[in-house]
């Protein structure tokens, strides 16, 4: 099965880092960058429709805290859209801050995976694509 990474964060530099260690980690995955949510909504709603859906494993890593819609809020649309008893989406939130009221959030998701804090490193990806 293919793989591939849709990483949505409206920071650039974070954008550019993540994707440099993810195709140090695998140079043959998929990778998407979209730097605003209202983007990434669009993207995911065309790239897991049902006509579309391409059965590929896919990691969406999401900013916590973004303009338009944060991560929690596309999480739930993603929560929603989800092909039913398809495990082939993994939502993992990037953040840089401690959040107790996140945890208990996500704690309710199955589709978010864990909470990474910024920025990614080789240890969260090789638990993640272990």
């Amino acid at each position: 099965m293919n793989s591939q990474v849709i990483l949505v964060d409206d920071n650039s530099e974070d954008n550019v880092t993540h994707e440099a260690l993810i195709r140090s980690w695998n140079n043959d995955i998929d990778i998407s960058i979209i730097d605003n949510s209202e983007e990434a909504l669009r993207f995911l709603k065309r790239e897991f429709s049902v006509n579309n859906y391409s059965n590929k494993k896919t990691a969406v890593f999401l900013d916590e805290i973004m303009p338009y819609l944060e991560g929690m809020e596309l999480a739930e649309y993603i929560e929603r859209m989800k092909i039913e008893d398809n495990e082939d989406i993994e939502v993992y939130f990037l953040t840089s801050r401690n959040s107790e009221l996140l945890m208990m959030k996500i704690a309710m998701m199955p589709v978010v995976k864990n909470v990474i804090h910024k920025p990614l490193t080789s240890a969260s990806l090789a638990q993640i694509f272990a």
